[in-house]
C-alpha cells in the first residue's frame, strides 16, 4: 500500500546485508528521446569503498572498460576508461564521472551505479511525487523473473520536468 515506505525498508536492509556484487546486466535506455542499442556489461560492484569496475561484452559506445573508485575528496573522483575506435590503442584515460559525454550514452553516471544508490534514487522521486500528490503506484502481482519469485509495482507519473521518467516497473525479489 506503501511504496516508499516499502523503498525505505529495502534500503536500510540493502545496508545491513550487502557489501560486494558481481554480475552482468542487459540495458537498454532511451538517451535525450533517443533508443539506444541493448548492452550487455560485466561488472564487479564494492560498497566501501565505493567502487566499479564494469567491461561491456556487447555494444560498446566510446568505451569498452571503466574502473571507478570513490575518493574522500570529490574532487579527485575520476574514472579511469578504455575508449574504442581509433583510440583503442590507449590503455585508459581519466575521465570525470560526470562529464557531458557520459549523458550522450547514459542516463546515469558511474557514480550512481549499484542497488543502495538506484534505491535512494527511487526513494527520492517516489517521495517528490507523493508529496507534489503526482504518485501513482500499483501492485502488479507475482512473476518469476529468472527463476526468482519477484513482485512488480509500477509508478506512472505526469510528464513533469523533475521525473526521469513517465512510467517504470520495478521488480523485487522477495528472497
Amino acid at each position: 500500500d506503501d511504496p516508499v515506505k516499502l523503498l525505505s525498508w529495502m534500503l536500510d536492509n540493502y545496508k545491513k546485508r550487502v557489501h560486494d556484487f558481481k554480475g552482468t546486466f542487459t540495458k537498454q535506455e532511451r538517451v535525450n528521446g533517443k533508443l539506444k542499442k541493448e548492452q550487455i556489461i560485466s561488472f564487479m560492484f564494492k560498497e566501501e569503498p565505493f567502487s566499479l569496475m564494469m567491461k561491456w561484452e556487447k555494444n560498446a559506445g566510446s568505451i569498452d572498460k571503466l574502473l571507478y573508485v570513490e575518493k574522500e575528496d570529490v574532487k579527485k573522483n575520476k574514472m579511469r576508461v578504455h575508449p574504442t575506435g581509433l583510440l583503442a590503442w590507449i590503455k585508459s584515460v581519466e575521465r570525470d564521472p560526470r562529464c557531458k559525454d557520459v549523458y550522450k550514452s547514459s542516463r546515469k553516471p558511474c557514480d550512481r551505479f549499484g542497488f543502495g544508490r538506484m534505491m535512494e534514487d527511487l526513494l527520492k522521486v517516489y517521495s517528490h511525487a507523493r508529496d507534489q500528490e503526482d504518485l501513482q503506484a500499483r501492485y502488479l502481482g507475482q512473476k518469476e523473473i529468472n527463476g526468482r519469485k519477484c513482485i512488480l509495482i509500477e509508478r506512472v507519473l505526469p510528464p513533469k520536468e523533475e521525473y526521469p521518467c513517465k512510467k517504470l516497473v520495478v521488480a523485487i525479489d522477495l528472497e
